[in-house]
């Protein structure tokens, strides 16, 4: 099984919170639901900086499940 898929995770100022959106879907839930998994567990994030309220970042991910 293959796949390719778009991400979109918002980080919040605290670093213990974001959200995460699939912007383009690898075409099997399976794969899908482990990307989004895998930006979760790795919770909690560093603070960031006083002056900013979030960051998004945009993954590109490449799947090959054998």
């Amino acid at each position: 099984m293959t796949g390719e898929m778009k991400l979109c995770m918002t980080s919040y100022a605290n670093g213990k919170n974001c959200s995460v959106k699939i912007i383009s879907s690898s075409g099997h839930e399976i794969l899908d639901d482990a990307a989004e998994k895998s930006v979760k567990d790795s919770l909690p994030f560093k603070k960031l900086p006083e002056n900013c309220e979030k960051t998004e970042i945009i993954f590109s991910m490449d799947f090959t499940l054998e």
